[in-house]
């Protein structure tokens, strides 16, 4: 199947563990997507950034960011903690508004 997906809906993109797919989650549906997650961010723009090996975010999408818990909380309830040390300073900024 071939999907139109508005970017801005787009929450996480997260590459299937021993599996050639990843599945882009919006706040209504998950959708199955062919191909790896660093093809798939290089067809996207600069408000998704690669916060840990398998996660894709949407940082328009993000709600709060919980720095004793390291978790961030998405407009749509969802959270995640996976955050690599080396992205956790640009999602802080980006709350921020510092980005």
């Amino acid at each position: 199947n071939v999907y139109n997906i508005d970017l801005s809906q787009i929450i996480t993109i997260e590459k299937e563990q021993d599996d050639k797919k990843c599945i882009i989650k919006t706040a209504t549906t998950k959708y199955d997507a062919p191909g790896s997650l660093n093809t798939i961010l290089k067809s996207l723009d600069d408000r998704f950034i690669k916060c840990y090996r398998n996660l894709v975010i949407n940082l328009e999408q993000i709600e709060k960011y919980i720095q004793k818990e390291n978790k961030i909380v998405f407009k749509d309830g969802s959270n995640t903690t996976a955050i690599s040390r080396n992205k956790k300073k640009e999602i802080i900024n980006y709350v921020r508004g510092l980005r």
